[in-house]
This record gives C-alpha cells, structure tokens and sequence, in this order.
C-alpha cells in the first residue's frame, strides 16, 4: 500500500514518460489523415443514363421495394423528422442492382445537382447494394442523407484495410452542409468514417466492426487550426478495430460534439482519444470497455461531461500494477476546465490500477458513480487537478480499492469532498474566494483542527472551532 504522495507523484511521471512517444504518433496521424485518400474521385462509368432514372418518386421507392416501409407519406425537412423525411429533398437517388439504380454509393452522390451546401439529395442503399462493386473511400462533399433502407442495416464491406471507407469532407470552413449518414454496417477498411471540417453531421444507427485504424475520426477543414462543431453521433456500436473507437486530432478546435450511446468494444488503442475535447462536447449512455489504451482520454476541454456511461477493464495492454490500467483520463496536453462526471459506473474485476486519472484539471467534479473491483488500485489520481470536487456522499464503491485517492490522500490542489477543501494543513494554501471552506489538520502551533474559513480581504484562515487565525 502506497503511504507518500511522492511515491505517488514518481509514479505519474513514468506513466507520462511511457506514453509520450506513443501520443506523438498518434496526433501525427491524425494530422494527416490519409490526405491522398481523401483527393482520390471515383470512377463514374456505373452511372446510370439520366432516361434510365426519369422516374416519379412513389416509383422510386416502389422500385427498391420500399413502399412498405413507411416511405411513401407526407414528409419534413432535416432529415425525417416528419412521416418519411424525404420530400425536403430535391433529388432522390437509389443504390443496389434492380433497374435505374446506381450500382455505386459514390455515383450516386456525384450526380447529385449542386455543389456543397447548394446540393440537396438522399440516396438510399437498398438490400441489393453490391459493395464489391464500390471504389472505395466514398467522398461525400455535399448535403446528403446516405441511409440504409434494410430492416437489418445493409453492409457495407470495405475489404481493402488501407483504405478508408466513407470521407466526409466539407466544402468550405463553417459550412451548413450537414450530411446524415445512417442505418448501416461498415466493415473492414482503414478508417471507417472521417468528418472533415462539418458543423451538424449526423451518424447514427451504425455499426463498425473491424476496420484496421480507427472507427470514427472528427477532424478539422484544411491542413490548419479550425473549428468542428455541433455534430452528433448517436447509436453507434464500434467493436475489435485497430485503432481508437473514436479519433479528435488536438487542432481540430471542435466545440458542442454529442456521443450518445457511441459504444467502444475491444479497441485496438484508447476506446476515445480526444486530444481537442473542445467546449461543451458530452459522451453520455455510452459504454467503453476492453480497449487495450486508455478506456477514454480528453485533453483541451471546457464544460466536457462524461454522464450514464459504463467503463470497464481498459488499458488491457499494460499489466496490473504499473499504473496505466486507466479507465478516464483528463490529460496532460492541455488543461480540462469544470468538467463534470455523473453517474458512471466503473468496473475493474481486481485488475484496475485507476478510474480516473487527473493530470490537468480546474474545477471538476465527480459524483453520483459507483466503483467496483479497483483492488490494489484506487479510485482517484488527481495529481494534476486544481479544485476538484468529489461528491463523496453520493459516491459508492465496494471498498476493494488500496485507496480512495493515488497515495491515500489527494495530491491536488484544494481537492474538496462535498464542497469543502480535504483535510489537510491550509497554512499552505490560499482559499478560492472569500469564505471558501477548508478542514485544518491541526498543523502549527495554537492552530486547532477542523473547519476554517477563508477570510479574502485579510488573506488569511479563520478557525471555526475558536475563532483564532490559521498561520
């Protein structure tokens, strides 16, 4: 059992010693993205002659075998919040093998009237579509609502794993694009969707299983820093990938990103390496486990939340023990501010060095989560962190851990349980506003122990127990 917070403080540092050359290939990755993938345009001979597809819409549909699939009403604008959700649609385009439909998901698109944001089209991948057929990546660079139209998700099966399987790449900076890709499996592959420079992109109702690098990538317009915001990834399940489940590359600036039930099984890397969390981004309903890296790391983040999520067993690469076995971690390349963590539940089974790993951190908190099976471990190792917060009275755990905190006693600064700064000797600290509560441990002479109060126009601590001053 650890009982110094320099053994601990020596620990942390190897651990960011190990990873330091590990991290610099993984953003260098990220920067370029496989940029010779994306400049590479389809081969267009499969496109259907526009008398083959001068048909109505109901024949459309009737034609894939999709009348009796809800399809056929009144539809809405952005994308099918109404009975069918394509009548907002200026063209209609359909993938598989029957009669006037494109053999190609990239054919399709590319016919498509328009440039960028002045397109406007769905295309539908029917129960037909052939996907030995597509030259892969697709590019999409339009606004398009890409769905799969099977009851089981149509397949889409990339069997080239250097190649990328969908790029989505925007026109220009802070587009309104907002392309919707949707009900379908992809598998094999590089990377199996890229979102490039998009504001509102929408994936859902997806599975990746299997591709060679990582499943999901969001990364900036152009080679330079910019933003990437407000897109949304719902319902996703991503299993036994080469790389990470999810991919942000640190100059991507991206703000409000929404992961809602985005699942990371057996991660060839970290479940999410978020090197740019970006301001306002939400991981929530989602479950990350057995991913050899880092079950979820976040670096550069303002109000991030990780909320209703179940960790489990990641770091399965690094043996118990050496301190890597990290489910969440706040990193060291950038400083997270007032994050939140609500009611997540971690598992370890006995074999987890650490829940949550804070190596930069301003004001977070912690609360309403459970923690099981951290033996030999502990829950907490906020060595980084200034002003976290640990709800302690609405956490639970099945007390297995060696410790609450890495070394028995927080090593932050100013960590508080509850609102109240820990026990500890306040004469080394200043308080964080006037009447900023703390516990003194009794330290110096005449300084009894229990709560204080910070007295900021005086800058000193008063004893609540009689009343002299802390010093």
């Amino acid at each position: 059992m650890q009982t110094s917070g320099d053994e601990a403080m020596s620990r942390n540092q190897n651990l960011s010693e190990m990873k330091s050359s590990k991290e610099k290939a993984d953003v260098d990755e990220g920067q370029a993205h496989d940029e010779q993938a994306t400049k590479m345009r389809r081969d267009r001979t499969s496109t259907p002659a526009e008398s083959d597809l001068d048909v109505s819409r109901r024949g459309l549909f009737a034609l894939a075998g999709l009348a009796g699939l809800g399809f056929m009403g009144r539809a809405s604008a952005n994308h099918g919040t109404g009975n069918d959700g394509f009548s907002s649609f200026d063209t209609i385009h359909i993938v598989g093998d029957g009669d006037g439909q494109y053999s190609t998901i990239q054919a399709a698109h590319d016919v498509i009237p328009g440039n960028g944001s002045d397109a406007n089209g769905a295309i539908l991948i029917a129960d037909s579509y052939n996907p030995a057929r597509e030259n892969f990546p697709v590019i999409v660079d339009k606004y398009v609502d890409i769905r799969g139209m099977a009851n089981t998700a149509p397949l889409v099966y990339n069997d080239d794993s250097n190649t990328n399987t969908f790029v989505f790449e925007a026109s220009e900076q802070h587009n309104t694009e907002s392309p919707m890709l949707s009900n379908m499996r992809l598998r094999g592959g590089k990377k199996a969707v890229i979102i490039r420079g998009y504001t509102n992109a929408t994936v859902q109702d997806v599975s990746i299983f299997g591709c060679s690098g990582t499943a999901l990538v969001v990364t900036p317009y152009g080679s330079s820093f910019s933003t990437v915001y407000d897109n949304y990834f719902r319902n996703i399940n991503i299993s036994d990938v080469g790389g990470d489940g999810v991919y942000v590359p640190q100059n991507s600036a991206s703000n409000s990103l929404l992961f809602d039930n985005v699942n990371v099984y057996r991660a060839g890397n970290h479940g999410y390496q978020l090197r740019h969390g970006g301001a306002g981004t939400t991981i929530r309903d989602s479950t990350i486990q057995h991913c050899d890296d880092w079950g979820v790391l976040v670096d550069r983040s303002a109000a991030f939340t990780v909320r209703d999520c179940y960790l489990e067993s990641n770091g399965q690469e690094y043996s118990p023990g050496t301190g890597n076995r990290i489910d969440l971690i706040f990193h060291r390349g950038g400083l997270n501010e007032n994050f939140l963590v609500e009611g997540c539940y971690f598992q370890a089974f006995g074999n987890g060095d650490t829940a949550i790993h804070i190596n930069a951190g301003e004001n977070g908190q912690i609360k309403n989560c459970v923690f099981n099976g951290y033996g030999g471990g502990h829950i907490v190792d906020d060595e980084g962190s200034t002003d976290l917060n640990v709800s302690r009275s609405t956490i639970q755990t099945d007390g297995s851990e060696e410790s609450f905190y890495s070394g028995g006693s927080p090593l932050g600064m100013r960590t508080r349980e509850n609102g109240t700064i820990n026990r500890q000797n306040l004469t080394a600290i200043t308080g964080l506003y006037d009447g900023d509560q703390g516990l003194h441990d009794g330290s110096g002479s005449g300084n009894p122990a229990g709560l204080a109060v910070w007295d900021e126009n005086n800058g000193q601590w008063v004893s609540q127990v009689d009343g002299s001053v802390i010093g």
